[in-house]
């Protein structure tokens, strides 16, 4: 079995790899008859040298590979037809801007399978970069903080050493007592946590993080039954607020009367309620001053997001009274931090992981099964040419209708 590594292509190129230099030598001691062949890139946070030194093959030339794995979506020209792809493919939720995408691997006869879309029997999530963008946007929301109230400083976490540097940096950091919200509870939650965990900051009970008064800086994770009720039973239930989410109202306001940070962890379905109103954010009595926004859903679950941020320029402000975005830092408005990369921001520690889920769950399958896996199957977009059961509602979308 021959495995390519695709240069990555965007146009800002994202440093992560599916495999490191380490998960590829630990894969050819295992099974002698795997083989890596990876495309040269000067932009990877592993060297070309070190995937040389560990017995892969580098070279332009990828044709001769059985399975194909890169990060982000492909550019069309680089493509290779009749080839299976694995990459985040963007394309599930009708985006747009990978349309065209699509149908060239439905033209090209390439089988596409899709990280987003690897999940086990019952549907969890097996393959996903979510934890480093919770530990990243913790980190983000934190120096954003600092940034906006001059009482300490860090440094932008891709100018970092990795995730044990970020962490030194608060734990040696000055950090006020302030109270810091974060919401949802699935990878990207348990990232943010544990960051803020090792970094030295309490994890107190919800009860106490609204009526309590700390010394030191505390976190609290608000989870949807700690906020939402439905509208007419004025209970929380949590098989019928996954079915009928639109039925449900927030009752967030003890939580933005109380906060000063917010990182925003949660999925969102769009039927669901906001945590707040624009109207909210106008209240006297609302406190955030910084929101660490991970999901980013643009005009989702928080209403000032306006925009995905960047690396380069993370953070932008909101101004409640117009309902537009200002320069950050301005006083009396909103910092939002909305980047939608932010794993890209610890390459090396991110691909580390993810590389480990790929070992778990991908390998053993392709080594069984191949693309007849029934895992591989389940997150198979398109294969020969035509769209599979599961993702033909895409149909329309891949045709251009």
């Amino acid at each position: 079995m021959k495995i390519g590594i695709l240069r990555e292509g965007k146009s800002i190129p994202d440093k992560r790899v599916p495999f490191t230099p380490s998960h590829v030598q630990k894969i050819i001691q295992n099974h002698p008859e795997v083989s890596f062949w990876v495309q040269p890139s000067p932009h990877r946070c592993f060297p070309d040298s070190a995937y040389l030194e560990v017995g892969a093959t580098v070279q332009e030339d990828l044709s001769n590979c059985d399975f194909l794995f890169n990060v982000k979506e492909m550019d069309i020209p680089r493509l290779i037809p009749n080839k299976p792809h694995f990459f985040f493919s963007h394309t599930i939720k009708e985006q747009p801007y990978n349309q065209n995408l699509l149908r060239a691997l439905l033209n090209q006869k390439c089988a596409m399978v899709d990280y987003e879309t690897m999940v086990d029997e019952h549907g969890a999530r097996l393959v996903a970069f979510g934890k480093f963008a919770g530990i990243v946007g913790a980190y983000n929301g934190l120096l954003a903080f600092g940034k906006r109230t001059k009482t300490f400083s860090l440094k932008p976490a891709h100018q970092s050493a990795g995730y044990n540097a970020i962490v030194e940096q608060v734990k040696s950091s000055k950090i006020p007592s302030i109270k810091i919200a974060v919401t949802g509870s699935g990878r990207v939650a348990k990232g943010a946590i544990q960051f803020l965990t090792d970094a030295g900051i309490p994890q107190v009970s919800v009860e106490d993080y609204l009526h309590d008064h700390f010394e030191t800086p505390v976190f609290a994770n608000i989870l949807a039954k700690d906020y939402l009720i439905h509208r007419e039973t004025k209970k929380y239930d949590r098989s019928v607020y996954h079915q009928y989410p639109e039925q449900f109202e927030s009752q967030f306001a003890p939580f933005w009367q109380s906060t000063d940070l917010m990182i925003n962890c949660i999925y969102w379905d769009n039927r669901a309620p906001k945590f707040f109103s624009l109207e909210d954010i106008q209240s006297l009595d609302f406190k955030i001053s910084v929101i660490a926004d991970v999901s980013c859903d643009i005009n989702g679950s928080i209403p000032c997001t306006q925009r995905a941020s960047t690396i380069a320029k993370p953070v932008y402000g909101f101004d409640a009274v117009s309902g537009k975005e200002t320069a950050p830092y301005q006083e009396g408005g909103i910092d939002i931090m909305a980047v939608d990369n932010l794993p890209c921001e610890l390459p090396s520690d991110a691909s580390s992981e993810f590389g480990d889920y790929l070992i778990e769950f991908v390998i053993p399958a392709l080594l069984k099964d191949g693309l007849d896996d029934e895992m591989i199957q389940r997150a198979t977009i398109c294969r020969d040419g035509r769209l599979t059961d599961r993702f033909m509602y895409l149909k329309n979308y891949s045709e251009g209708i």
